[in-house]
């Protein structure tokens, strides 16, 4: 699964290319079905893509349909109805209605996609509205009142309860989607810990990142779950390093020094979900460290040291395993 960063970074960078692509969104998926509604797939014209609406036969046939699309510049619904026979033919596990949207690329929509970044990584409610039939426009609201995009006309139906949608919906010839964003989990540090949270986390949905600054640890042959993995200096994250608002970071790093030093920067601008490894001596000295340097006794307050539910964990895996069972814990809270 790619990340709504990855998404809309790679759009973008098609836009500033010049090239050609389609971006497809599951609208409505009802029964059992391969992707849920709001899964998204970006197709670029020279066949490479990112996302996922499905796979198997769905994503061949909107390939096809991408191909015309580009051509055409008018965007299409697809209706995929996953009978018995679809299933046993294409080796699905699924049967339901799918609608996927397929529109085009434009380069009049780029500053559409980057605030649509912005919002996600401030953590900001916002919806996109999108014309099914001709003529092809597309605007995107912030919950603040920002209007972003094509001029649309009659938009009064749009109310603050538009904000509050889970799934995307259709309204008067227009989808209305809110900006679903995957679950990013940011673990910092390398160690067997981690190769287990990884691979559990991987399993529940969320989209999760590596960091180490060792690249004999942090490399795809130890995590091969991982979506990404990147080789950075603990001392001085990049902003790629960090969560966004609504992500989580676990912190398991070799050393309390190293874990202080992460930890201080990611509470300068903290995440939905802080939590660090370690017993509560190395967490209270960690602490004391962190008050020493002016960070204040509420923003530890937030974070989640000893890591983990409390099911008397032992070993890595048992640990990594108590780990993500408190981010599905804390995803629920919603």
């Amino acid at each position: 699964m790619s990340s709504f960063k990855d998404l809309i970074n790679s759009i973008i960078f098609a836009i500033d290319e010049g090239k050609v692509g389609t971006v497809a969104t599951v609208i409505k998926a009802k029964g059992s079905t391969p992707a849920p509604s709001g899964s998204k797939m970006f197709i670029c014209e020279d066949g490479s893509f990112i996302g996922s609406v499905g796979g198997g036969c769905m994503e061949s046939e909107i390939w096809m349909r991408s191909k015309y699309v580009m051509m055409s510049k008018e965007p299409q619904k697809v209706t995929f109805h996953l009978t018995s026979e679809t299933v046993e033919d294409e080796g699905m596990v699924c049967g339901g209605k799918v609608e996927i949207f397929v529109e085009p690329l434009k380069y009049e929509h780029k500053p559409i996609y980057k605030k649509a970044l912005e919002c996600f990584v401030n953590g900001d409610s916002a919806i996109l509205l999108t014309t099914i039939s001709r003529p092809y426009k597309k605007v995107l609201l912030t919950e603040g009142g920002h209007v972003i995009g094509d001029k649309m006309e009659n938009l009064e139906y749009i109310t603050s309860e538009f904000f509050s949608l889970k799934d995307p919906q259709i309204f008067r010839g227009v989808v209305v989607e809110p900006l679903i964003c995957y679950e990013e989990l940011i673990i910092y540090g390398a160690g067997h810990i981690s190769q287990h949270a990884c691979r559990f986390a991987k399993a529940v949905g969320f989209y999760v990142t590596i960091v180490d600054d060792r690249e004999n640890f942090a490399n795809k042959e130890r995590f091969p779950e991982a979506d990404r993995i990147l080789i950075e200096k603990l001392t001085s994250l990049s902003l790629e390093a960090r969560p966004p608002k609504k992500g989580y970071a676990v912190i398991a790093t070799r050393g309390h020094k190293n874990d202080a030093f992460v930890l201080e920067q990611i509470l300068n601008d903290p995440p939905k979900y802080v939590g660090m490894i370690g017993s509560q001596r190395k967490v209270k000295t960690v602490y004391n460290y962190l008050e020493s340097k002016g960070i204040g006794k509420d923003s530890l307050k937030r974070v989640h040291a000893p890591i983990g539910l409390r099911i008397g964990a032992k070993t890595p895996e048992e640990i990594g395993l108590s780990i993500v069972a408190e981010l599905v814990k804390e995803r629920r809270k919603r």
